[in-house]
C-alpha cells in the first residue's frame, strides 16, 4: 500500500479522508502557515487531532511559520479571497508538503483543499502539479467536492461534533469578514425555505454615505454588481431607469408600473430604498437562477450605518468619498 502525506487545512475538510483510508498508508500534515492569530492555529489543529483518533492516523509535526507566509502574500493583502493572494497560499503549502513527503519518505502526497466550493479547484490542482514536478513524488490529484464529497464532509464533521471555522484562516480574509459583518441585512419577516436554502450564497446589502448603494455579496466574499447610487431626490422611476440602464435590463421588466402613485414622490424615503432592492433581488435572482419569488424583499429592512465611520475601505473603493 501506497504512503501518502495528505495536506489538511482543516478539520472539517480533512473528514474527506475517509474516502482514502484502505486505498492508501495516510498520515496528515497541517502545514498551513496562512492560520491567524495562532489562537486560531491551535484551535484547528486540536479540531484536526478528532479526525486523526477516529480514523487512527498519524499527524506529521510541522513548523508553523506565520512571517514568513506574511512576507509572501503582504502585497496582495487588499486582494479578496479567490484573488491571486489565494494562489500564491496554495503553492506555498503544497510546495512544502512535498518537500515534506519527500524527506518522510512517503510515495505520495495530496490535499483536501479540493473540498471547499469556496476555492478554486483548479488553482490547488496546478499547484499540487507543479509541487510533484519539483519533488519527483506523485500528487493525488482529487476533487475531493465532487460526487456529493463536501456533503459528505458537512455529515461527517457534524456526527464528529467538529467545530466549523467562519473565515478562510489568514488575516487578510479575517479582516474583510468583520467588515462585511457591520453591513448586516435585517429580516423582519419569516424567510422562506427556499431563500434560507441559497442564503448565505447571496446577500444583497444597503450601504448609506451621502448616497445609497446596493452591493451583490457572493459567499467567496468577492463584492460586485453595484445597484446605484440612488440619488437623495432622484425620483423613484428616475433611479430604477437609470440604474436598469446600466445593467441592460428594460424598465417595464421590473415592475414599475403605478409605483409613484403607490409610493409617492419623495426620493429618500425608505419605500424607494426597497423599491431598488426589489430591481437588484430581481437582478440577482435571473443571474444566480433562483427563484424570483424566494428574494422578493418586501420584509427586509435595513440598518443605517455612518459608513465613513464604520466601513471607511468600502465607502472609497465603491462609493468614492476621501474625506
Amino acid at each position: 500500500m501506497k504512503r501518502l502525506l495528505l495536506h489538511c487545512c482543516c478539520a472539517p475538510d480533512a473528514t474527506a479522508v475517509g474516502s482514502l483510508v484502505g486505498e492508501y498508508d495516510v498520515s496528515l500534515s497541517f502545514y498551513n502557515p496562512n492560520i491567524q492569530p495562532p489562537e486560531e492555529y491551535d484551535l484547528r489543529l486540536r479540531e484536526l487531532d478528532k479526525v486523526s483518533k477516529f480514523w487512527n492516523l498519524p499527524i506529521l509535526p510541522v513548523e508553523y511559520d506565520p512571517e514568513r507566509w506574511t512576507r509572501l502574500t503582504w502585497e496582495y493583502r487588499e486582494g479578496m479571497e479567490r484573488s491571486e493572494r489565494c494562489r500564491l497560499c496554495f503553492s506555498m503549502r503544497l510546495e512544502e508538503t512535498a518537500r515534506l513527503a519527500q524527506e518522510g519518505g512517503f510515495d505520495c502526497f495530496g490535499t483536501v483543499l479540493t473540498v471547499s466550493p469556496h476555492k478554486n479547484a483548479g488553482w490547488i490542482l496546478e499547484a499540487g502539479r507543479a509541487a510533484a514536478e519539483k519533488s519527483g513524488l506523485s500528487f493525488l490529484e482529487r476533487d475531493f467536492k465532487k460526487g456529493g464529497g463536501y456533503q459528505n464532509t458537512v455529515q461527517v464533521s457534524r456526527e464528529l461534533g467538529i467545530w466549523r471555522q467562519n473565515y478562510c484562516g489568514c488575516l487578510y480574509s479575517l479582516w474583510q469578514r468583520q467588515e462585511e459583518d457591520r453591513l448586516r441585512i435585517v429580516y423582519r419577516e419569516k424567510l422562506s425555505k427556499r431563500l434560507k436554502e441559497h442564503l448565505p450564497s447571496l446577500f444583497v446589502r444597503l450601504l448609506i454615505e451621502r448616497e445609497t448603494e446596493l452591493l451583490l455579496v457572493r459567499r467567496e466574499q468577492k463584492w460586485g454588481l453595484p445597484f446605484g447610487p440612488v440619488m437623495p431626490g432622484e425620483k423613484i422611476k428616475d433611479s430604477v431607469a437609470r440604474i436598469a440602464g446600466e445593467f441592460g435590463v428594460r424598465v417595464n421588466e421590473i415592475g414599475l408600473r403605478g409605483l409613484e402613485e403607490l409610493f409617492g414622490r419623495d426620493g429618500e424615503s425608505l419605500r424607494e430604498h426597497r423599491v431598488i432592492l426589489d430591481h437588484a433581488c430581481k437582478y440577482s435572482a435571473s443571474r444566480e437562477g433562483i427563484a424570483v419569488e424566494s428574494l422578493w424583499c418586501g420584509s427586509a429592512d435595513f440598518e443605517r450605518l455612518s459608513s465613513e465611520m464604520e466601513t471607511p475601505h468600502l465607502v472609497k473603493k465603491y462609493l468614492g468619498t476621501n474625506e
